[in-house]
Order: C-alpha cells, then sequence, then structure tokens
C-alpha cells in the first residue's frame, strides 16, 4: 500500500492559475495553466501514468522546489519534441 501523499488542492478542485512561458515559444505569450503543490508520491498514490520522464524524487534537488510535471496537454500545447529538462 502507497504512503498518504499531501497536495495543495484536490485533483478536481485546482485554484491556483499562473501564465507559463518557456525557452523557444514562437508566441511570447504563453499559456495560463492551473497547478498545484503535490509531494513526492502523489503520482503513484494517485495511479498516474507518466507518458515522459519521472515522478518527484526526494534523491533529486531541486525536486522540493523548482522542478515541474505537466500533463499531456500542456504538453501538446507547449509544441516542443522533449519535455525532459526542457527549462521554463
Amino acid at each position: 500500500m502507497l504512503p498518504d501523499s499531501p497536495v495543495s488542492n484536490l485533483p478536481t478542485n485546482v485554484i491556483a492559475h499562473v501564465g507559463l512561458n518557456w525557452e523557444g515559444n514562437k508566441n511570447d505569450e504563453g499559456i495560463g495553466i492551473d497547478y498545484m503543490m503535490v509531494d513526492y508520491d502523489l503520482i503513484e498514490t494517485m495511479e498516474m501514468e507518466m507518458l515522459y520522464g519521472r515522478s518527484f524524487s526526494e534523491e533529486y534537488a531541486g525536486d522540493d522546489s523548482i522542478a515541474y510535471i505537466i500533463n499531456e496537454t500542456a504538453y501538446k500545447r507547449m509544441g516542443i519534441k522533449n519535455p525532459i529538462g526542457h527549462p521554463v
């Protein structure tokens, strides 16, 4: 059984919204995204499938403050070929 994993909002009620821009963006306007802060175990706890990359981990410096996991919709809207390590 997986441990409990705290989140800042329920996945069905994301209330935090921010503008996201990224290196190589052709329109320089970015996109608006909803986000939430989560614990290291959220992906496993919610049994989410990762298309690319990995879940957050205490073993990687920066995962506690500057790392992002984007969903498939954001990935497609960004139009980048490889989202792994892509600066935002």
